[in-house]
């Protein structure tokens, strides 16, 4: 009795076949860039000069605003996390601000929250 894997080699089964070119993942950034060099050339220089396929930059090209907005995404996504950082590390100088507003019957706004946060006192 044959095991199945020596059935699939004789058989020659697409099944277990490998893609000759593997397949590599591209961020926002690099797809925009090809893009980019396809508008101010052609589709198949761009290919060529970034190791993509023809086909990719046509897909790329087709999915162009959804790319730029993940693009943006990811940088208001930066911008948040250096601002929570910074909030983090002076939390004690907020805490204080806040706690010294309220025992003199003060209100303080999130924006000032945020601000003593930034800045400091």
């Amino acid at each position: 009795m044959e095991r199945h894997s020596d059935q699939l080699e004789q058989s020659g089964s697409k099944v277990r076949q490998v893609n000759k070119q593997e397949r590599r993942p591209y961020d926002a950034n690099s797809k925009i860039m090809v893009i980019n060099q396809a508008e101010s050339s052609n589709n198949c220089r761009a290919a060529k000069k970034y190791g993509v396929t023809e086909c990719d930059v046509k897909r790329w090209q087709a999915q162009r605003k959804r790319l730029q907005n993940v693009n943006s995404l990811y940088k208001n996504q930066m911008i948040f996390k250096k601002a929570f950082c910074v909030l983090k590390k002076r939390s004690h100088l907020i805490i204080r601000v806040v706690l010294y507003s309220g025992q003199y019957g003060n209100s303080i706004t999130t924006q000032e929250v945020f601000l003593v946060g930034l800045h400091g006192e």
